[in-house]
This record gives structure tokens, C-alpha cells and sequence, in this order.
């Protein structure tokens, strides 16, 4: 019988209850195939302990107690690019650990050099950085949030906020005495109430 160790990763996205889903579906996988689940590992979004564990215990030939890693997919590594991801899955090939992804179809250690693994890999890496500029996103936008209003400042990113007529007819009245005529007075409002350019524009020549 296989002995295999599971790992679930929480994902930046979706957060730490992700990592409970994982492990009930790699549970299940493995009943699917009567494997035996050695080891159990789990990591948090900005985490790679459990990761680092595996390694060590891979390296350990005599002692460790799995022959195959799996894991939920090449997303949920801990791993920011390709060469990351080559970096860590080549210790458990150099130390004869078999691992595969669950959501990566055909992607494990025995598939690596067939020509349809190939193209099994190919869209799982383009899912896999799909995934990392998602997230590279998701804490740009928290960080600009986090400037914003420790500066004081209005965000200006996330929903619009709804303005009236009424209030772009004060807000362009009140820019006039300070900037006259000047031609970018609408894109000004614009930054000034927080809205996209062509929301200004639109609320400008409703206020005509």
C-alpha cells in the first residue's frame, strides 16, 4: 500500500478555512485509491514550516514514514513563480518521493516526460500565475487602503462612491475660486470626489 503525506495550504484568497476543504478532499483521493495517509501537513498563506518539513523529511530515507506527497495544486505551493515551484518538487524527485497535485490533472512525478503531461503542465502554470498576479492584486489593493486612511486620505479604488448633482455643482463651484477656468477642472473633481473620469465628465454636463 502507498503511504502518502497530504499538504493543504490556506489560500490568500479565500483564507484559513480553505485549508479544511483541501484536506477533506485529499482524505477522500486517497480512500478513492486505498492509500495509506502517513502524514498530514498544513501551511497558512504567508507560511512554508509544514513545507519545510516535508523536505526534511524526505531527505530522512530511513526513517520517514511516506512515499508520496500530494497536494491540492501548484497554486497552493509555497512558491511565488515556476522556478520556485521547480525548486521544491526536485528534492522529493532526487530523494524518490513520488508527489502529484489533486487539481492539476496528470501533473505528479511519473507523468513528468509524457507529451500530454506536457500540456498538463503548461495550462496548470498558467493557472498558477493567474492566481499569484490575483493575490499580488488583492495586497496591493489592501496596502493602498491601509496608506489611505492612515494619511487621511479619501481611497479612491474599491466601489465608487454615489454623488449627486447637487454636490458636483458645489465641489466644481468651490474648485472655480481657486483654479478659475482652468481646462483639467473636471479631472481635478474627479480626484478630488473620489470618481473615475468619466464620471465627472457625465455628472458635468448633467450639472450644465
Amino acid at each position: 500500500m502507498k503511504r502518502v503525506a497530504i499538504y493543504a495550504r490556506a489560500s490568500a484568497i479565500r483564507g484559513p478555512l480553505e485549508v479544511e476543504r483541501q484536506l477533506k478532499k485529499l482524505r477522500a483521493y486517497c480512500r478513492k485509491y486505498d492509500w495509506e495517509i502517513a502524514e498530514e501537513y498544513t501551511d497558512g498563506s504567508d507560511s512554508r514550516e509544514a513545507f519545510d518539513q516535508v523536505l526534511v523529511a524526505a531527505v530522512d530515507v530511513e526513517r520517514r514514514k511516506f512515499d508520496m506527497l500530494l497536494f491540492w495544486s501548484l497554486d497552493h505551493l509555497p512558491a511565488r513563480n515556476v522556478g520556485e515551484i521547480h525548486s521544491i518538487l526536485q528534492p522529493l524527485t532526487s530523494f524518490c518521493v513520488d508527489w502529484r497535485s489533486h487539481d492539476d490533472k496528470k501533473f505528479d512525478s511519473h507523468w513528468y516526460y509524457d507529451r500530454h503531461a506536457i500540456l498538463a503542465t503548461l495550462a496548470a502554470v498558467q493557472r498558477f500565475e493567474s492566481v499569484q498576479h490575483q493575490i499580488s492584486a488583492l495586497k496591493g489593493v489592501r496596502r493602498a487602503r491601509r496608506d489611505a486612511e492612515a494619511s487621511g486620505e479619501k481611497p479612491r479604488f474599491g466601489s465608487a462612491p454615489k454623488i449627486t448633482v447637487d454636490e458636483f455643482k458645489k465641489a466644481k463651484a468651490a474648485l472655480l475660486k481657486v483654479h478659475g477656468g482652468d481646462v483639467r477642472l473636471t479631472e481635478k473633481l474627479a480626484v478630488k470626489l473620489g470618481v473615475s473620469r468619466a464620471t465627472a465628465y457625465r455628472l458635468n454636463r448633467l450639472a450644465q
